[in-house]
């Protein structure tokens, strides 16, 4: 199971200046490197603003009570 990280640190100096298509190019990057390890969870990524707000409460209640029942 791949586990995703916040780097507290990152190599790379952020540019204050960074435009949206900074943004929106490092996104692409981000889900093309997704959808090689986890394609489940890239469809999710992609489609998440298309999906009704019940669902996507659903899915948030599901994933938290799974890392609660964990400990």
């Amino acid at each position: 199971m791949t586990v995703l990280q916040t780097v507290s640190t990152s190599p790379q100096t952020r540019n204050p200046q960074d435009t949206c298509d900074d943004a929106e190019n490092r996104l692409a990057s981000c889900l093309a490197f997704l959808s090689a390890k986890s394609p489940d969870l890239a469809l999710l990524v992609q489609r998440w603003d298309t999906l009704p707000d019940a669902l996507r409460a659903g899915i948030l209640a599901m994933v938290k009570a799974s890392a609660n029942a964990r400990g």
